[in-house]
Order: structure tokens, then sequence, then C-alpha cells
């Protein structure tokens, strides 16, 4: 076996791409570098609230990547965009109020559907004022925030109409960005003034909204004061996806006034 000369060896190293050297360097000066509060509250050590990561591209070049943080980051402006973000900070899981067995079995759900590595559904249906916005807000926080999943929150009565108002517009970028997210929650699905049922369009919407994310398996959170009864009532082949895709994550609430939490 030959002799190394690590003398010869080591002049090469430093000698050999002096360029290489300076890029090594400035990866590093970028990735210790600290960035102010961005004001999501979100604290990560890994890119120091930069956002990104930065290293040597495959064509030796200075290149960046978003940070695993960086979903999170863009979930928590969007819902301080739309207000939501101190609700998303308040209702939380372990401030839920499980005081009778119903809604224990709720919070049990939802914690069950949040340990599940599986891309399911959530979905919780029917008697109002039983505490279904704060369990679904919670778990889409935990999906946000524990797994790094960008989120969007979409509150039927408002962005449906939003929606089918950009449609006739020939603006379908709303559209688009709730089918493709990584985490939708529909807040509120069907939601009508009293006496009234949901459209067609208001039907077909929901359809083609919640088949495309069915086709491909994205994680969706619904609420809803409508029954499963309902929505099977309404359109069978919208209740057999939720249906399918939430497996054992749905629960579904008879009408009955005295579940409803004591009003202040």
């Amino acid at each position: 076996m030959d002799r190394i000369d690590f003398s010869r060896l080591q002049a090469g190293i430093q000698g050999m791409d002096p360029v290489l050297a300076a890029l090594q360097s400035r990866v590093e000066t970028y990735n210790n570098q600290a960035a102010g509060n961005d004001g999501t509250g979100i604290d990560c050590p890994i890119c120091k609230n930069k956002g990104n990561i930065a290293f040597i591209g495959e064509t030796g070049s200075f290149t960046v990547r978003p940070c695993q943080c960086s979903a999170s980051r863009r979930t928590v402006l969007r819902l301080q965009r739309q207000g939501l973000a101190e609700r998303a900070a308040r209702q939380t899981l372990e401030n839920f109020c499980a005081d009778t067995r119903l809604r224990r079995t709720m919070k049990e759900t939802v914690e069950r559907f949040l340990r599940d590595p599986e891309p399911h559904w959530l979905a919780i249906c029917g008697q109002s004022g039983v505490g279904k916005t704060h369990l679904c807000t919670a778990a889409f926080a935990a999906l946000s925030f524990a797994r790094g999943l960008e989120g969007r929150y979409l509150t039927w009565n408002a962005d449906a109409r939003r929606i089918k108002t950009a449609a006739v517009n020939g603006d379908d970028g709303l559209l688009t960005a709730c089918k493709t997210c990584q985490l939708l929650y529909i807040d509120d699905l069907f939601k009508m003034k009293p006496g009234t049922e949901p459209t067609d369009a208001d039907v077909r919407l929901a359809f083609e909204l919640l088949d495309w994310r069915y086709n491909r398996r994205l994680v969706t959170i619904l609420s809803t004061e409508c029954q499963l009864e309902d929505l099977r009532e309404l359109d069978f082949a919208l209740y057999r996806r939720i249906t399918e895709m939430c497996g054992p994550y749905k629960i579904n609430i008879a009408p009955d006034r005295s579940k409803c939490f004591a009003e202040a």
C-alpha cells in the first residue's frame, strides 16, 4: 500500500478550491445570522427566524431553501390578516372544557385524529354551542405548528361568497389556494340564515373543493351545523367523500340544547 503524503493532501485541499471555501464561509455566516421578530411568535433555532436556510447548491452556487418553520409562519401571518390568530392561540385542547361525556368523547376523538399519521379528515357536525369550533381550531393549530403544515382557514358564510363572486370575474385564485393547501379548515360548512337551505351553487362549490382534496388525500377539517344525514340528503357523493376520508374521526351531535355550554 502506497504511503499517503498528508502534508501534500492538506495543501491540495487548502489550495484546491478557494472559491468553494469562500462560498462555505458565506453559507455559514448567513445561517448564523439571527433575524428580528416577524410578529408570528415562532422561535426557530434552525433558521434563527429568517425562514430560510442557506446551502451550497449542486451547481456550486449559494442557494437558500425554506426552513421547516416557514409554512407555520405563513399560516400565522394569514390568520393575523384574518383576525383569527388570537382565537387560534386561545382555543387549545388543553383549555377545552370536557365536563360532560359528550365533550370528553369529542376531545378524545380529536386527540386520536392528531396522533394518526395517515392523512384523514376531521368532521364535527350538528348541534351548535357544544365546542365544535373550539376543537376544530385547536386541531388546525396543532397540525399547522406541530407538523409544520401550511394551513388555510375558510369561513363558509363569508369566503364561499368571495369565491363565487371572484369566479364570475374569472378569478379562481382563492379557490385554487383552498384546493391545494396542505391543510384546510372549513368553519360552518353550509352555514345559512335560519329557514334557508344551501343553494345548488353552494353544494357544487363544496363538492368541487372537497372532491379535489379527496382525490389527493389532503388533510381537511370541517365543522358544520348540518347533521351527517343532512349532508347525505344534500349530495350523496359529497357525503361519501367526507365520511370515507374521516373514517373514525367524525362526530355527529344530535340537536339538543341541553348539550350546549351554559351562557355567561
